[in-house]
């Protein structure tokens, strides 16, 4: 039998067992929680961060194409400005060389009616007025946008061909040669509108594949990393 002391015992430690086990219920219970808080909190930052990662990618990713695109656009923009230098080149180049040609044929041949001869005398003034004005412009523009020195002496060789060219006809249209010495002349100045017209070849050649290299050097599309 027990006594009184002893059942008060036993009743007290079965309440302190009762709650061990409740606290420690309580705890494991809340441990549970906190694992799940925890884990839920690892996910929702990583999300954060995979969103915020995503974000700055496409951010970075968007600016280079912009950036891209704008190069892009420049480039065309020089592609297109250098071949119309070449054409403006070559366009001024015939035209005066042509106007030339015109004004040689009328002593290479006697049959001209006079009101033709006056046309091709007229045609080779305005002419040269023009090319006064546009070989300035050309070698500027050609000095700006060409990197190839080559391509700016030829012009300026050019320039001279027709610098000596408008001297031979001035002096043709103005009777200071013989006319023994006529058709030596006639023969040089061909000589010349033929070296002239290499040259001018030969420079358009240049200008076409330096504006061609320079379009060609385009950055690539894409993230650029």
């Amino acid at each position: 039998m027990l006594t009184d002391i002893e059942r008060e015992k036993l009743r007290e430690e079965e309440v302190f067992r009762k709650e061990i086990r409740t606290e420690l219920l309580e705890k494991k219970n809340t441990s549970k929680i906190g694992d799940f808080l925890s884990q839920a909190g690892l996910l929702f930052v990583g999300f954060l961060l995979t969103t915020a990662a995503g974000s700055v990618l496409t951010h970075i990713w968007s600016a280079r194409e912009s950036e891209n695109q704008r190069l892009r656009i420049e480039r065309q923009h020089a592609f297109d400005l250098r071949y119309a230098i070449v054409d403006k080149m070559l366009r001024a180049v015939a035209e005066t060389d042509t106007a030339a040609e015109d004004i040689l044929r009328t002593y290479e041949w006697s049959e001209w009616k006079t009101p033709e001869v006056g046309e091709s005398r007229k045609n080779w003034l305005a002419k040269s007025r023009e090319w006064r004005i546009a070989s300035q412009v050309t070698e500027e523009e050609i000095f700006i946008n060409f990197s190839d020195p080559q391509i700016s002496t030829n012009f300026l060789q050019i320039e001279e061909y027709r610098l000596r060219l408008g001297n031979i006809i001035t002096n043709l249209l103005n009777n200071n040669y013989k006319q023994n010495e006529i058709k030596s002349v006639l023969f040089r100045t061909k000589l010349l509108l033929s070296e002239n017209r290499r040259l001018l070849k030969a420079n358009g050649q240049l200008m076409g594949q330096e504006a061609k290299s320079e379009f060609e050097r385009q950055p690539k599309l894409g993230w650029g990393f």
